[in-house]
């Protein structure tokens, strides 16, 4: 009876095991912001899917500042423990950026390291120039097209809580 057991809660264990490694629908997610960056081109008008809608302005307190036009959108993706996200056209270039957490200072490097681990389970690491930084979970580029992705942390001065900064920046625009 006790091996039964044992069997059960192996196999249990490790189906458990490997649906943390790839998460379809957090890969979905991610994937589908990837692809808008590999294939959305100058001329694109219709706002779609992972785009929400049009908004006035930045969700950020501080947003970037841009030379020319900048148009704002909100993400239809929802990540897991998302603050905030958006996606902005401006000096045309996309830019997408989402804020997960907070997080304590003793989660922070545990969450980050997951969340590095989750998005290189998704995609396929041959088309990706993936590079280990000082201070970061991850910087990668896409071989193909210019866009590039960190995955970095920065520490709220008034709470002591820690974010997750996942950025997603297109440097050449597709014609």
């Amino acid at each position: 009876m006790k091996k039964i057991y044992f069997l059960i809660c192996l196999l249990l264990f490790t189906i458990g095991v490997s649906a943390q490694l790839k998460d379809d629908s957090f890969c979905n997610k991610i994937n589908a912001i990837f692809q808008f960056f590999r294939e959305r081109r100058l001329k694109d008008t219709i706002v779609k899917y992972p785009l929400s809608q049009k908004i006035d302005r930045s969700v950020f307190e501080t947003s970037r500042s841009f030379s020319g036009r900048t148009t704002y959108y909100n993400s239809a993706v929802l990540l897991p423990n998302e603050a905030k996200s958006e996606f902005v056209f401006g000096d045309e270039n996309w830019h997408y950026t989402a804020v997960l957490g907070p997080y304590s200072k003793e989660a922070i490097d545990s969450v980050g390291s997951q969340l590095r681990s989750k998005i290189l389970t998704c995609i396929n690491q041959s088309e990706w120039t993936i590079t280990n930084i000082v201070d970061g979970y991850l910087f990668m580029s896409y071989n193909e097209v210019d866009f590039t992705v960190s995955v970095s942390r920065r520490e709220d001065k008034d709470t002591g809580k820690f974010k997750i900064l996942l950025g997603v920046i297109r440097f050449t625009p597709l014609r």
